[in-house]
C-alpha cells in the first residue's frame, strides 16, 4: 500500500470549501486531471453518493463516497478503473479544519497496484510521482475555484506551490 498525503490552506471559509467537495459530481470544475465528470448515483449527498470522472489523458474511475461528516470530512473509493494500468485499489479522504476565515484542507491518498513486482517496479518508476503531481494539482485546482469562482484544467495558472506535503 502506498500513502500520498497533502495539505493546502484556502482563503475561505470551510462552509465555502466543503460545498465545492459535496458538490460530487462535478469535480471536473476544479480538478485539472478530470476532463469530465458526473454523477452516476441517485443520492446526491453522502454515503453512497457514487460519479464517473473520465481523466486527462486517458483512463475512466467509478468513485463511490463510503464516508461522509458533514462540513468536515469525506472518503471516497475509486470502484472501478478503466484504462488506468496496474491499479489494484484507492481510497482518498478529505479533511477540512477550518481556521476562522480560512480553511485547513488535508488529502490523503491510500493506493494499491497489481501485476506483482512490474506493477511494484511500475509505482516506484512513475506512478507514484504521477500521483503526487495528481494531488498537488487537485489541491491547487480546490483552492483556485474556491478562492476565485473561476474553473481549472490542465492550461490554468493554478497555485502549485501553496500545496504542501504533509
Amino acid at each position: 500500500m502506498t500513502t500520498i498525503k497533502r495539505h493546502v490552506k484556502i482563503d475561505a471559509s470551510s462552509d465555502k470549501v466543503w460545498a465545492a467537495l459535496a458538490d460530487f459530481g462535478n469535480i471536473a470544475i476544479w480538478n485539472p486531471a478530470v476532463r469530465n465528470s458526473h454523477l452516476t448515483s441517485s443520492e446526491t449527498e453522502g454515503v453512497g453518493m457514487s460519479r464517473e470522472c473520465q481523466l486527462v489523458p486517458t483512463g475512466t474511475v467509478q468513485e463511490l463516497v463510503t464516508g461522509w461528516t458533514e462540513g468536515k470530512s469525506l472518503t471516497v473509493e475509486i470502484v472501478d478503473f478503466k484504462n488506468v494500468p496496474a491499479m489494484r485499489t484507492a481510497i482518498a479522504e478529505f479533511t477540512l479544519e477550518p481556521r476562522g476565515e480560512q480553511t485547513d484542507a488535508f488529502m490523503t491518498m491510500n493506493y494499491e497496484v497489481g501485476l506483482g513486482i512490474l506493477g511494484d517496479g511500475m509505482n516506484s518508476m512513475m506512478m507514484k510521482r504521477q500521483f503526487q503531481k495528481a494531488l498537488t494539482g487537485l489541491l491547487a485546482g480546490l483552492k483556485h475555484h474556491v478562492e476565485t469562482g473561476e474553473s481549472v484544467d490542465r492550461r490554468s495558472d493554478i497555485p502549485m506551490e501553496a500545496v504542501l506535503v504533509s
